[in-house]
């Protein structure tokens, strides 16, 4: 796959300039996935090394890379992609980013900011079985994620549950204005309306109406959340080993041990663990699970402000990830080209991405699991 990413505030040479979006109450729309404020200067874990892959100890390099992009405006990031070697990952048309837990908070966040405290001017919600339910009046409490989740919680005890899967997002606009690039009308599935904003939710695959109060009944099986006050290491380890026979990208991905990771971070987090995505669990030697946390954790913290998810510390943007999407593409590490494979059941195929030389023993196509992955 082959990426091309430029924004208003730090355009690249050559690339395209993008306008950079002045707020969300100007009527431009705003991707809550593609723009967040450019505010990084921090240490990015690299396939060439860093202090995050420096936690999986003889597994990790020395050098320690940086990406440095100043304090700028909210800007909107355009991603071009297109398919190469006739693979390529699951992204959204729309804004070229696919959900995860980063996203997924940064979400949370910007819709919080926008409705929280002020009540419902308009709401519909356009799937069969909320068709006729209105929630206009009631004031939005909060708006809070957990794990892959968000939770728009309001008055009256109620919770609008949603879910972004491979390719949802939510578009902030003004009232009355576009609906935004989010998508074409037939993909809305929900829009929540204050005096201030239009919030519209495209492509989400789930999307239900709970009380308050059951809100653990639906997302109780979820593990410890990375990017959640209740994060529990030694509980996420324990689950992640539950099923010694797994393997490592199963486990990873199984919101049932760990909530927040998704494709992406599964694919790169085998990728710095040096380790077969179809190892199993068990066979890990007992320091790598830990500490493959500890990065996990790092790494979603590091990207759940930035407009480009890197797990690398390259600059250009097309290397921002090691193996993800890269299929042909060479290895940072050791130049091979990036491979990929299958895994999960027969009814849920997944791609995974990989170098052979640095991640040996990487089948072409995966045994299938025993268990299923829940989402």
């Amino acid at each position: 796959m082959r990426r091309r990413v430029g924004c208003g505030c730090a355009p690249r040479s050559g690339g395209p300039r993008v306008r950079p979006a002045e707020s969300a109450g100007s009527g431009l729309s705003l991707c809550l996935v593609g723009a967040v404020p450019c505010r990084c200067v921090v240490a990015v874990c690299g396939a060439m090394g860093g202090p995050l892959l420096e936690e999986l100890g003889e597994q990790g390099a020395s050098a320690t890379r940086r990406s440095r992009i100043s304090d700028r405006d909210r800007c909107r990031v355009r991603t071009i992609h297109r398919a190469r070697g006739g693979s390529h990952p699951r992204l959204c048309p729309y804004h070229g980013i696919m959900p995860e837990g980063d996203t997924v908070w940064r979400t949370a966040r910007a819709l919080h900011d926008a409705l929280s405290g002020h009540p419902l001017t308009r709401t519909d919600l356009r799937v069969p079985k909320l068709a006729t339910v209105d929630l206009t009046g009631r004031r939005v409490l909060e708006v809070a994620a957990r794990g892959k989740h968000l939770l728009t919680r309001l008055e009256g005890g109620l919770t609008l549950h949603s879910h972004l899967g491979m390719d949802g997002s939510w578009r902030l606009t003004s009232p009355g204005g576009s609906r935004g690039s989010g998508g074409p009308a037939h993909q809305i599935r929900a829009v929540l309306s204050t005096a201030s904003h239009t919030a519209t939710g495209f492509r989400l695959p789930l999307l239900e109406l709970l009380r308050t109060l059951d809100e653990l009944s639906a997302l109780g099986h979820l593990g410890p959340d990375l990017l959640g006050a209740d994060w529990d290491p030694v509980e996420a380890e324990r689950r992640l080993l539950s099923d010694p026979e797994r393997p490592l990208a199963e486990a990873l991905l199984d919101q049932r041990n760990l909530a927040g990771i998704g494709n992406v971070y599964a694919a790169e987090l085998c990728f710095l663990a040096r380790t077969s995505p179809w190892t199993p669990v068990g066979s890990l030697p007992p320091p790598l699970p830990s500490r493959l946390l500890t990065v996990a954790k790092r790494l979603l913290e590091a990207n759940k402000d930035r407009a480009v998810r890197r797990t690398t510390g390259a600059s250009r943007p097309d290397r921002a990830l090691a193996v993800y999407g890269r299929e042909h593409r060479p290895c940072p590490r050791c130049g091979t080209a990036v491979r990929t494979g299958e895994h999960g059941p027969p009814e849920r195929r997944r791609t995974i991405w990989y170098c052979p030389h640095c991640q040996p023993s990487a089948p072409a196509r995966s045994p299938y699991p025993t268990r299923r992955h829940t989402n």
